[in-house]
């Protein structure tokens, strides 16, 4: 019973730890896989054993029950792996960064989007639709940074910003451009001050690092959007 209760505690923290693994970053979890790993495979190794030898003296198939616990729960961490190795590994249609922001969008309509800071980011599971150029997620705001569920797919070039501390961090190429419902470019980064030390915002831009459209130039087409930082 001590052994079915020990793994029962150990399978279960194991299964909690890796379900989060994929809803948050955590620097630290990689410590807790092995402590608990480790556990877990020589509690099992003790309990097979124990249970063989319990076999031996009374030809009982009960005596394998604790075993079969341990195994339902390899079992069960196994299939929370592999459900969301398959969403990750699911191919890509466009995937875009910046800002702390890593976005996934799959062919198959699905999404990942992970944002925060290093080593603690959240990881965002669900469905878009693409609308000519404009992705429509499903949740319709993530944190500070993503306040919209609407990306404008649009390429931009140095010339079409204004604010010159913009210019010399920025190349240009396609990106992803958060709008409101009309359309209109969000700008919700405070990029500077001006002379009266009034507030300068512009736009969180999120560089397109692979897009897997036919016609993946689409981005470059008059959009009705042109920036102004």
């Amino acid at each position: 019973m001590k052994r079915i209760i020990s793994l029962s505690i150990i399978g279960i923290l194991f299964a909690i730890v890796l379900y989060y693994s994929y809803q948050f970053d955590n620097l630290f979890r990689i410590f807790f896989f092995l402590i608990l790993g480790i556990s877990f495979f020589f509690i099992f190794y003790k309990t097979t054993s124990g249970n063989y030898t319990d076999y031996k003296k009374n030809q009982k198939a009960i005596s394998y029950l604790p075993t079969l616990i341990g195994i339902g729960f390899i079992l069960l961490n196994i299939g929370i792996y592999y459900h969301f190795e398959n969403k990750l590994n699911l191919p890509s249609l466009i995937k875009a960064q910046n800002h702390g922001v890593y976005a996934d969008f799959k062919e198959n309509g699905q999404y990942i989007i992970k944002s925060g800071s290093w080593a603690t980011k959240v990881h965002q599971y669900g469905t878009y639709k693409l609308e000519d150029n404009i992705i429509i997620a499903d949740k319709l705001k993530y944190d500070d940074v993503l306040v919209s569920n609407r990306f404008l797919i649009s390429f931009i070039q140095n010339s079409d910003l204004i604010n010159q501390l913009e210019i010399e961090n920025f190349k240009s190429g396609k990106y992803l451009l958060e709008i409101d419902s009309n359309g209109n470019e969000i700008k919700n980064r405070l990029i500077d001050f001006d002379k009266e030390h009034n507030e300068i915002f512009g736009s969180y831009k999120f560089e397109i690092t692979e897009d897997n459209r036919k016609n993946s130039n689409a981005g470059k087409i008059e959009n009705g959007i042109k920036p102004n930082n």
